[in-house]
C-alpha cells in the first residue's frame, strides 16, 4: 500500500506538487500521465527517497516512510537513462544492490550468483552477464536496469519513462515483459509515461497530473471498464 497525504514540493519559487492525496493498493499497476513539469518525476523521486517533500506524509506498506533513506524503503527504481555503471558487467550491475547491503543482511556469494542468473533468465538475457553496458543494445540495457531494480526483491517498483529512448518495436516488447513481471512477482508498480496508449495498454489505473495536482484518476471498477473520475482543480 502507498498512502500519501498533503504532499507538497517546491524548488525555489516554483511549486511542483500541491497537496497530493493518493492511495495505491498492493498489486496495482498505476500509470502517471501529464505534461512536462506537471510533477510526475518529482513524485516518484519523493516516493523513492531521492527527494524530500516540503510537507505531507508518506506511508509505505503500513509504515511511515517520509524520514527513511532510499535504501530502507524496499523500492526498486528504473530510470529513463538506464543509470548503469559503465565499468561493470551486466551481471555486476544487477548484483550491485545486493553487494552493498550491510554484512548481516547481505546474501552469500552463491545466493547472489543464483539470484542474478535467475533475473537474467527472467528478462531473457541469459548468457549476457559478462558484457559491459556499451556492448548491449538500448533494449538490452533497459532490461538490465529492470533486473537490477528487481534484484533487491522490492515490493514497490517505480519507473520513470523507462522506454522513452527506444524505438516502437523494442518498446512494445518491453511493455509486454514489464506487465508479465509485475503480475508474476506481485509488485505494486508506478509508471511515468507521456504515451497515453502505453498507459492504457499497461495500467490498471491512470492518474493524470496537471500543475502539480491530480487532475484525473481513472480508477478500475470491479466488473466494468475503467471509468474516469474528474477532480476539481482546487481539490
Amino acid at each position: 500500500m502507498i498512502h500519501l497525504r498533503g504532499l507538497t514540493k517546491g524548488f525555489g519559487a516554483s511549486s511542483v506538487l500541491n497537496a497530493i492525496d493518493l492511495d495505491i493498493p498492493p498489486g496495482q499497476f498505476v500509470a502517471l500521465l501529464g505534461p512536462s513539469g506537471s510533477g510526475k518525476t518529482t513524485l516518484l523521486r519523493i516516493l523513492s527517497g531521492l527527494e524530500i517533500a516540503d510537507t505531507g506524509s508518506i506511508t509505505l506498506n503500513g509504515h511511515a516512510a517520509a524520514a527513511l533513506p532510499p535504501g530502507a524503503r524496499n523500492i526498486g527504481f528504473v530510470f529513463q537513462s538506464y543509470a548503469l555503471f559503465g565499468h561493470l558487467s551486466a551481471f555486476e550491475n544487477i548484483a550491485f544492490g545486493l553487494r552493498v547491503r550491510p554484512r548481516r543482511s547481505r546474501p552469500s556469494e552463491p545466493e547472489i550468483r543464483r539470484r542474478v542468473e535467475d533475473l537474467l533468465a527472467m528478462v531473457h538475457l541469459d548468457g549476457l552477464g559478462p558484457r559491459l553496458p556499451a556492448q548491449l543494445s538500448g533494449g538490452q540495457r533497459q532490461r538490465i536496469a529492470l533486473a537490477r531494480a528487481l534484484a533487491i526483491e522490492p515490493r514497490i517498483l517505480l519507473l520513470d519513462e523507462p522506454f522513452g529512448a527506444l524505438d516502437q518495436h523494442v518498446r512494445a516488447s518491453l511493455r509486454t515483459e514489464l506487465r508479465r513481471l509485475h503480475d508474476t512477482l506481485g509488485l505494486t508498480t508506478v509508471f511515468v509515461t507521456h504515451d497515453q496508449d502505453e498507459a492504457l495498454e499497461l495500467a490498471d489505473r491512470i492518474i493524470t497530473l496537471e500543475r502539480g495536482r491530480i487532475a484525473r484518476d481513472m480508477a478500475p471498477v470491479a466488473g466494468t471498464p475503467t471509468r474516469p473520475r474528474h477532480v476539481k482543480p482546487d481539490q
